[in-house]
């Protein structure tokens, strides 16, 4: 469980000054016909991505997150000029009740607070999680409005599994090349539980290793600046050693891998964005 901070007025009115036009590249949300009167503003798409998404909330706003792992899709709509806006309630009643209609199920339904929860900061008034099925796959979908119905947002991840790109000898070329690979390894939230969808990865990052007997390596576990410092930095430690222990199970030997955390100490990408803090919060293999 984690605890969401209450949510500043500011907060609220973070759409605000944004103009009323859209991208041409983005579409309507697949899921959903949008509300009417209603234009897409803004969009984001994954092919492949791992999201925290709210699942359980009560009543002194603790947060359970659920991280998925595959197709994702956020799609921010607003309302048109001139236009008045639906309730933050009319527009979550419109669409927990389409999706019930075709068998969803609401998981999470927070009514009519505002608070920040999971990554979708934007997202705060009459807030919802849904599992849907459509077209053959699986979602979990988070909506909400902003902005007293302004605003409202969509966004969802279908399960998949990731299509492997990469072979050994591409790792152990980029290895070679450039000194450090990033390893794609994923945990609980919080935590240095690796999860099992990262096998793959370790599998493959072992396997190079064992190829390059001569190479010693630093296993460096870095995080985003979100939290505590004291406390990011002894999450990356354990990280770090979470990921030189899975290795050394694979085959790799003790005395080859080193372990140290960084906490968030060497960012790669701006920790303003989300975006940002995913590219921060990693695992690298760094030649030694």
């Amino acid at each position: 469980m984690i605890r969401v901070a209450s949510c500043l007025a500011a907060c609220i009115a973070f759409f605000a000054p944004l103009p009323a036009a859209a991208s041409d590249d983005c579409k309507p949300h697949p899921l959903f016909t949008p509300m009417a009167g209603y234009h897409v503003y803004s969009c984001e798409y994954s092919e492949f991505d791992a999201k925290d998404i709210p699942v359980k909330v009560d009543e002194d706003r603790d947060v359970e997150l659920e991280t998925v792992e595959g197709e994702y899709q956020l799609v921010v709509y607003m309302i048109d000029e001139g236009g008045t806006p639906a309730s933050p309630l009319k527009i979550l009643r419109n669409h927990t009740n389409a999706a019930r209609a075709k068998g969803a199920t609401v998981v999470m339904e927070a009514g009519n607070h505002s608070f920040m929860a999971g990554e979708w900061a934007d997202i705060q008034e009459q807030i919802a999680t849904l599992r849907m099925s459509q077209g053959g796959k699986d979602y979990l979908v988070h909506l909400g409005s902003v902005n007293e119905g302004d605003f409202y947002a969509i966004a969802s991840v279908s399960r998949q599994e990731m299509v492997q790109e990469v072979s050994v000898n591409e790792l152990v070329e980029e290895f070679d090349r450039n000194g450090f690979l990033t390893l794609e390894v994923h945990f609980d939230t919080a935590k240095a539980t690796i999860k099992p969808e990262s096998a793959a990865t370790l599998d493959q990052a072992a396997q190079m290793l064992k190829q390059m007997a001569a190479v010693k390596a630093e296993v460096g576990g870095h995080t985003d600046n979100v939290g505590n410092a004291d406390a990011n930095m002894a999450l990356s430690q354990q990280r770090a050693e979470s990921v030189r222990a899975a290795l050394v199970e694979r085959g790799v030997g003790a005395d080859r891998l080193v372990a140290k955390g960084y906490g968030a100490g060497s960012p790669v990408a701006d920790n303003r964005s989300e975006e940002g803090r995913a590219r921060n919060r990693r695992v690298e293999l760094v030649k030694r």
